[in-house]
């Protein structure tokens, strides 16, 4: 008797499928529209963690390029110097890029098993992981120096370092050597200024080969307008050790 009434149940249940089916014309979905819905997910949540990675290999290459021995020159506290240092650029997109690979994973055919922190942890691991393999590699600094050069938006944004080095009343200059001899250099600071730099203070040997057009730092001082005496120079970025391979 219970499974006749189940079996008439089942029936009934069946009947109204088809005729929701029939009445409201539903089709079924194709399989492949399945498969490209899968893999767009995955895909968006593979991009978003490697452009996560990218942000996170900016922001090391940022960091360590900043001259943190010289925070006395320009804020007096450490903190102040810290808080003005910070990519903000890179670590909002960073963020950004960490929330579109959680939501990506969350909507793939595997996300609902595991717990929400979980993957966003994850996803933030793995950015930050490959980020640190890109930044030994050079990649960030490659990154960088390109979009400085044709980005003028992304130079706006990211100046602390030129503003910082336009500074020859606080000690700190910034140019491209235009010519060099054994009395000193002519360089062209950020804002098309001509500058006589007087290296005689500065041991060369250990700062490296000067060459022309290339661009440079200089702690010191001014002595009048249009002459600066150097006691220190510096390459305008650190360039890293694996970097410095791959450029040979």
């Amino acid at each position: 008797m219970l499974k006749k009434k189940l079996l008439s149940k089942t029936e009934d249940l069946k009947a109204k499928v088809f005729e929701k089916i029939k009445k409201d014309k539903i089709k079924p979905i194709a399989e492949w529209k399945f498969f490209l819905k899968k893999w767009v997910f995955w895909g968006g949540f593979a991009l978003s963690v490697l452009f996560g990675a990218l942000a996170i290999s900016l922001i090391f290459y940022i960091v360590n390029v900043q001259d943190w021995d010289l925070y006395m020159r320009l804020h007096g506290s450490f903190l102040r110097f810290f808080i003005f240092s910070l990519p903000y650029f890179w670590i909002v997109l960073f963020f950004v890029f960490a929330f579109i690979a959680f939501y990506n994973y969350e909507h793939t055919d595997t996300g609902y098993k595991h717990d929400y922190f979980y993957v966003f942890i994850s996803s933030v691991f793995i950015s930050l992981s490959l980020g640190a393999l890109l930044y030994r590699f050079g990649v960030s600094e490659w990154i960088d120096d390109v979009a400085r050069e044709r980005v003028t938006i992304y130079r706006n944004i990211n100046n602390f370092q030129e503003n910082m080095w336009m500074n020859p009343e606080k000690g700190l200059l910034s140019g491209r050597v235009l010519f060099l001899d054994m009395d000193g250099l002519k360089i062209e600071d950020m804002n098309g200024n001509v500058w006589n730099v007087d290296v005689l203070d500065v041991d060369l040997r250990k700062k490296g080969i000067l060459n022309e057009g290339d661009i440079f730092k200089f702690v010191g001082e001014v002595r009048e307008v249009g002459v600066f005496d150097a006691v220190d120079v510096r390459p305008w970025a650190k360039r890293l050790p694996m970097r410095k391979i791959l450029l040979k």
